[in-house]
């Protein structure tokens, strides 16, 4: 977890999180924290992902930015052709646009759209018990960004952890600290 160095952490998280807990300068230097952040994926994944936060994605109005990283070789039970991913616009904000790599399948899968956080989430099925849970503000069409995932991780164990409810409604970060 990456919070802002001027956003009080409540000690029960400093206890709890201590080497898990980093304060980075997001509001005078936003774009070397997110290049910060962007080395400490690199690093815990051997190198596989090296840009998790495209340009702009930190701003100095961030506050908390949690990033983690974990590997999963599967198949998707709908498959992707490589050939047809390709580079193609991502809306970064309403101001600006970035082109990435966009994955595209054809199928019928479970889609929410969740108000409070002004996202789309889609569920992507891997076999019979795993899924992919991606999410957009305000999907513009049907295409993802590509991801690449390479290690084995018990879903039931960390979605019986509650990580699920993170992307709730009633999501509550409080417990972090009293600004966020």
């Amino acid at each position: 977890m990456f919070f802002g160095k001027q956003i009080p952490v409540k000690e029960c998280m400093e206890d709890k999180f201590l080497e898990e807990i980093e304060k980075l300068d997001f509001e005078n230097d936003p774009e070397s924290q997110r290049l910060y952040i962007n080395n400490w994926v690199e690093n815990t994944t051997h190198g596989e992902i090296t840009d998790l936060l495209i340009p702009g994605s930190i701003t100095k109005n961030t506050k908390l930015a949690i990033a983690n990283a974990a590997y999963f070789k599967g198949t998707w039970q709908s498959k992707f052709k490589p050939e047809e991913t390709k580079k193609e616009i991502f809306y970064v904000s309403n101001e600006r646009q970035e082109f990435v790599d966009m994955m595209h399948v054809e199928g019928t899968f479970n889609h929410a759209a969740n108000e409070k956080l002004g996202c789309h989430i889609l569920e992507l099925p891997y076999g019979l018990l795993l899924a992919r849970f991606t999410s957009s503000p305000n999907i513009l069409c049907g295409a993802i960004t590509r991801a690449i995932f390479s290690r084995p991780v018990d879903m039931k164990t960390v979605l019986g952890r509650g990580m699920g409810k993170l992307f709730e409604n009633s999501a509550n970060f409080s417990g972090f600290s009293k600004k966020v």
